[in-house]
């Protein structure tokens, strides 16, 4: 499939992270022809060929009844329709949260004629992007970006943690495709419990099958993956590049469950599908971690009791960042 050129088309870079699409383009992992200086457009298809569907299985793994990527990306999670179901509550959650499919300066931005070249890095399902306007391409997100310097007016960056090995480094990549005056929009989930505000206890006592069960993960990221939490950290990796101005990080509290008043019921409703199906996704982590099927079981047995018993005040916090490149 040859790159558009429409000019209000949006890019939806795969990059082995949050994955589950069907795509339609697939950019060369070999990066060893690309030169230092980044010269290569949305125009140079030298490194982007078709899959077609005999090319599909060289790209994806089955464990245990689960489908993952193959090859070096990092990302633990499942690639297959369970997972693309978890991803449905996530976009469903989010839109419900954002009244809308965008957030931040990223809904006024394409008011713009000017403003008309998006890059959404980790695409997952790409459910809100316009089918008609969008180019999947696959690729790891730890490799340079293969686009011009100032390609794009709006990199989107929605919860990548699980793919990105060196956060600094895809920042500064961001900033380089980025026009003057564009829009990074970044949007993670903290991987640590917490409690809404009304509560009195630290989320460990409050909630100790929650604290076991995001420990772990967080365990087995960084010693199996080698990945760190990113969430907290992106306001301060954007001051620290000098590219970025207008800086903005917002997080939020989202509701794990029902338990909060009626305007958010249906946001907690779709966060807890979103957890404990979150729970099945995260088994073959820990197993490659070093932890037996059975304490794996019971971990997530237990998380899962907890967090739809009811009777606690559980939030997720969502990381909300935008910034302009300068």
């Amino acid at each position: 499939m040859s790159n558009p050129t429409d000019p209000s088309h949006n890019h939806s870079n795969g990059n082995n992270g949050n994955n589950g699409f069907d795509a339609q383009t697939d950019v060369d992992n070999n990066t060893s022809d690309v030169e230092s200086d980044h010269d290569y457009s949305d125009d140079d298809t030298s490194s982007v060929v078709e899959l077609e569907a005999e090319d599909f299985p060289g790209y994806f793994t089955e464990r245990d009844g689960r489908l993952y990527h193959s090859g070096q990306s990092p990302y633990p999670l499942p690639v297959d329709a369970p997972e693309q179901e978890r991803l449905n509550f996530q976009h469903l959650l989010f839109k419900e949260f954002f009244q809308g499919n965008c957030v931040g300066p990223e809904v006024e931005l394409f008011t713009d004629p000017q403003r008309t070249m998006a890059l959404d890095l980790c695409t997952g399902k790409g459910t809100w992007y316009p089918l008609e306007n969008v180019q999947f391409e696959v690729d790891d997100v730890n490799n340079d970006l293969r686009w011009n310097n100032e390609t794009f007016d709006l990199v989107n960056a929605r919860t990548i943690a699980m793919a990105v090995r060196d956060c600094p480094r895809l920042i500064r990549e961001v900033a380089r495709v980025l026009r003057p005056g564009g829009v990074f929009v970044s949007v993670e989930w903290s991987p640590y419990p917490a409690v809404d505000l009304t509560v009195r206890e630290d989320s460990a006592s409050y909630a100790p099958a929650s604290a076991r069960f995001h420990e772990a993960i967080n365990q087995a990221l960084l010693n199996h993956c080698g990945l760190r939490p990113i969430a907290g950290q992106i306001h301060t990796l954007l001051a620290n590049t000098g590219s970025f101005r207008d800086i903005v990080s917002s997080p939020r509290s989202v509701p794990v469950g029902t338990w909060s008043n009626s305007r958010v019921r249906a946001i907690g409703e779709y966060c807890l599908e979103m957890n404990t199906r979150y729970a099945d996704s995260v088994k073959t982590l820990l197993i490659d971690s070093g932890w037996t099927e059975g304490d794996v079981d019971r971990l997530c047995d237990e998380y899962i009791r907890e967090i739809r018993s009811g009777d606690k005040k559980l939030v997720n916090i969502l990381y909300i960042v935008h910034a302009r490149k300068v």
